[in-house]
Protein backbone atom coordinates (compact mmCIF):
# COMPACT_ATOMS: atom_id res chain seq x y z
CA UNK A 1 0.00 0.00 0.00
CA UNK A 2 1.66 3.18 -0.95
CA UNK A 3 -0.60 6.03 0.52
CA UNK A 4 -4.39 5.91 2.34
CA UNK A 5 -7.03 8.91 1.57
CA UNK A 6 -5.96 11.68 3.76
CA UNK A 7 -8.52 12.67 6.87
CA UNK A 8 -10.63 13.36 8.36
CA UNK A 9 -12.64 10.21 7.90
CA UNK A 10 -15.52 10.93 9.91
CA UNK A 11 -17.90 7.90 11.31
CA UNK A 12 -21.34 7.84 9.95
CA UNK A 13 -22.81 4.72 11.14
CA UNK A 14 -26.59 4.80 10.94
CA UNK A 15 -29.38 2.18 12.37
CA UNK A 16 -31.41 0.49 9.29
CA UNK A 17 -34.01 -2.55 10.01
CA UNK A 18 -31.55 -4.87 9.64
CA UNK A 19 -28.89 -3.61 12.23
CA UNK A 20 -26.46 -0.79 12.01
CA UNK A 21 -25.11 -0.34 8.41
CA UNK A 22 -21.44 1.25 9.59
CA UNK A 23 -20.25 4.22 7.02
CA UNK A 24 -16.84 6.20 7.01
CA UNK A 25 -17.39 9.46 5.05
CA UNK A 26 -14.01 10.61 3.68
CA UNK A 27 -13.29 14.28 2.27
CA UNK A 28 -14.75 15.39 -0.93
CA UNK A 29 -17.96 14.00 -0.40
CA UNK A 30 -17.39 10.06 -0.77
CA UNK A 31 -18.08 7.33 1.84
CA UNK A 32 -17.56 3.90 2.52
CA UNK A 33 -19.13 0.88 3.92
CA UNK A 34 -17.61 -0.63 6.38
CA UNK A 35 -19.50 -3.26 8.52
CA UNK A 36 -22.08 -5.95 6.58
CA UNK A 37 -25.23 -6.09 8.90
CA UNK A 38 -25.35 -9.40 7.87
CA UNK A 39 -22.56 -10.76 9.57
CA UNK A 40 -22.10 -8.27 12.54
CA UNK A 41 -21.77 -8.73 16.13
CA UNK A 42 -23.62 -6.44 18.51
CA UNK A 43 -24.17 -2.41 17.98
CA UNK A 44 -21.41 -1.88 20.44
CA UNK A 45 -19.08 -3.46 18.60
CA UNK A 46 -20.17 -1.92 15.26
CA UNK A 47 -19.90 1.40 16.51
CA UNK A 48 -16.35 0.75 18.30
CA UNK A 49 -15.30 -0.92 15.10
CA UNK A 50 -16.53 2.71 12.71
CA UNK A 51 -15.14 4.90 15.14
CA UNK A 52 -11.73 2.90 15.15
CA UNK A 53 -11.37 3.41 11.35
CA UNK A 54 -12.94 6.81 11.37
CA UNK A 55 -9.71 7.42 13.61
CA UNK A 56 -6.99 5.87 11.25
CA UNK A 57 -5.02 8.70 9.83
CA UNK A 58 -4.80 10.43 12.96
CA UNK A 59 -3.54 6.81 14.23
CA UNK A 60 -1.49 6.86 11.24
CA UNK A 61 0.04 10.30 12.12
CA UNK A 62 0.56 9.73 15.65
CA UNK A 63 2.87 6.62 15.09
CA UNK A 64 5.01 8.60 12.64
CA UNK A 65 5.68 11.49 15.09
CA UNK A 66 6.31 8.46 17.39
CA UNK A 67 9.03 6.59 15.10
CA UNK A 68 10.86 10.27 14.67
CA UNK A 69 11.10 11.41 18.55
CA UNK A 70 11.98 7.34 18.82
CA UNK A 71 14.62 7.87 16.11
CA UNK A 72 16.48 11.10 17.67
CA UNK A 73 16.61 9.36 21.24
CA UNK A 74 18.55 6.67 19.70
CA UNK A 75 20.85 9.01 17.82
CA UNK A 76 21.62 10.35 21.60
CA UNK A 77 22.02 7.13 23.20
CA UNK A 78 24.61 6.09 20.68
CA UNK A 79 26.68 9.05 20.91
CA UNK A 80 26.12 8.33 24.99
CA UNK A 81 27.27 4.79 24.39
CA UNK A 82 30.38 6.29 22.34
CA UNK A 83 31.55 8.87 24.77
CA UNK A 84 31.39 6.33 27.38
CA UNK A 85 33.89 4.35 26.02
CA UNK A 86 36.10 7.59 25.45
CA UNK A 87 38.31 8.56 28.58
CA UNK A 88 36.25 11.96 28.86
CA UNK A 89 33.28 10.16 28.59
CA UNK A 90 31.51 10.73 31.92
CA UNK A 91 31.80 14.51 32.03
CA UNK A 92 30.14 14.41 27.98
CA UNK A 93 27.51 12.08 28.75
CA UNK A 94 26.36 14.68 31.48
CA UNK A 95 25.84 17.27 29.08
CA UNK A 96 24.22 15.05 26.82
CA UNK A 97 21.81 13.67 29.68
CA UNK A 98 21.31 17.49 30.20
CA UNK A 99 20.77 18.11 26.39
CA UNK A 100 18.67 15.40 25.90
CA UNK A 101 16.41 16.92 29.25
CA UNK A 102 16.02 20.26 27.55
CA UNK A 103 15.44 18.68 24.53
CA UNK A 104 12.32 16.61 26.06
CA UNK A 105 11.03 20.23 27.91
CA UNK A 106 11.33 21.62 24.60
CA UNK A 107 9.06 19.03 22.66
CA UNK A 108 6.63 18.61 25.71
CA UNK A 109 6.03 22.27 25.43
CA UNK A 110 5.45 22.18 21.58
CA UNK A 111 2.88 19.59 22.13
CA UNK A 112 1.01 21.86 24.85
CA UNK A 113 1.08 24.88 22.85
Amino acid sequence: MTGHTPGPWRDASMLFSAGWRCIVNLPGGRSIDIADPQNRMTDEEDRANAALIAAAPEILAERDRLRLQVQDMQKVVDIAVKMAQSEDGHDYICSLIDAAGAYADKQAAKETA
